[in-house]
């Protein structure tokens, strides 16, 4: 987790990232490509360590101007913002639509006994609910568990893959920083 060139020479080693020149304690980043190490730059030695372009912050975890970061913590160029904004809206009314049919369906359904499918379909979006909530856990999952939510965590991030919220966001509050969770 670290490199020694000799005397006081010390740096963190690729994937690594260190809080101050001074420090003794280093950590590896969410996204180990991000983090180039002490020798990042050609021919320089960077104590702290260097983050590869497009990243920046504590631990490389950054995403730098006009970059969006998935849940792999992994930056990515903003989409062209007239699309990505009309594609954001799009999703929007779907969703609008989606839980108005639901709610629909709960209030016709209240006075009756439930049709089965119905039942499914709340068991099913259930399930979707809590295998994401589980994919997103940074807990030390058996080899099995780890390859199932990977599984379901591509499907379950296609919304990150069709429009940046982040990037929608630093278009409109361009001097504001932003901080997200995902």
């Amino acid at each position: 987790d670290m490199l020694c060139r000799g005397g006081d020479l010390v740096g963190p080693a690729k994937g690594y990232w260190r809080v101050s020149e001074s420090s003794t304690t280093f950590f590896k980043c969410p996204n180990t490509s991000a983090c180039l190490g002490a020798d990042g730059i050609k021919d320089q030695f960077d104590r702290e360590g260097v983050c590869a372009s497009g990243y920046k912050g504590n631990a490389c975890s950054i995403c730098g101007t006009d970059m969006s970061r998935n849940s792999d913590f992994e930056c990515n160029s903003c989409p062209n913002l007239f699309w990505n904004t009309v594609q954001l809206i799009a999703i929007f009314l779907v969703g609008v639509l989606i839980v108005a049919a639901f709610v629909k369906s709960t209030i016709a359904d209240a006075l009756e006994e439930q049709k089965l499918y119905s039942v499914y379909i709340k068991i099913l979006a259930n399930y979707f609910q809590m295998v994401g909530i589980m994919a997103t856990l940074n807990l030390n999952w058996p080899s099995g568990a780890k390859e199932y939510l990977a599984v379901h965590s591509q499907v379950l991030s296609t919304s990150e893959q069709i429009i940046s919220f982040d990037c929608i966001l630093q278009a409109i509050f361009p001097s504001t920083r932003l901080f997200t969770l995902k």
